[in-house]
């Protein structure tokens, strides 16, 4: 799966067909990408249905939540933590 196919993806699942908020997008879904690798050691491999289908669900809620303060939704939250003990990087050291 390539970041263009997750736009798609998210964009369709927003309702978004002009390519006007793109750049927005593609921020959101870099982003999601960085934090999932960086802060919670999971090996983004976007060959992984499972990790793209949380990229696009993660970044739809952080698209349509600006600002909202209540928090991940639990669907999310019970998906993450799965991704962080089945899809942990090689290298990190449980």
């Amino acid at each position: 799966m390539t970041k263009s196919e997750i736009l798609s993806f998210l964009k369709a699942r927003l309702g978004i067909s002009s390519n006007g908020k793109d750049a927005y997008l593609n921020l959101i879904i870099d982003s999601t990408i960085k934090m999932l690798d960086d802060e919670k050691g999971i090996n983004a491999d976007l060959t992984n249905p499972v990790i793209t289908e949380f990229i696009v669900d993660y970044a739809t809620w952080k698209y349509e939540a600006k600002g909202e303060t209540t928090g991940m939704p639990r669907y999310l939250d019970f998906a993450l933590k799965n991704l962080m003990i089945h899809n942990r990087k090689a290298d990190e050291v449980i």
